[in-house]
């Protein structure tokens, strides 16, 4: 295995680890005071929506960073999972700094 596959593998590793979290969320488990600007203990339905679709976008981006060092199954071009990856890679910049902004207890702030 090479270090990029390691480097993918242990990539998704973490994004499980955050789509599971979602889908805690999401299934009504208090945890809203690290999630969401943190004003719910309990998410409110519109957010446990929210919070499903987002561990959707996680388990895409999972299969996407996997397939970008082949370490799972490619059904289409290349070139769709390197576009894919930087989307990914901009999903993630972008999170990152809505979540150092945050005013909820797992934020930044």
């Amino acid at each position: 295995m090479t270090i990029a596959m390691l480097a993918s593998v242990l990539a998704a590793l973490v994004l499980s680890v955050v789509a599971i979290f979602q889908i805690l969320l999401a299934i009504g488990l208090p945890l809203g005071e690290a999630a969401w600007g943190g004003t719910h203990r309990v998410l409110p339905p519109h957010l446990r929506v929210a919070s499903a679709l987002s561990s959707l976008v996680l388990g895409l981006a999972i299969w996407i960073v996997l397939a970008r060092t082949d370490v799972v199954g490619i059904p289409w071009q290349p070139s769709s999972v390197r576009a894919g990856t930087w989307v990914v890679f901009s999903f993630l910049t972008l999170n990152t700094l809505g979540m150092a902004s945050s005013v909820s207890p797992g934020g930044g702030r």
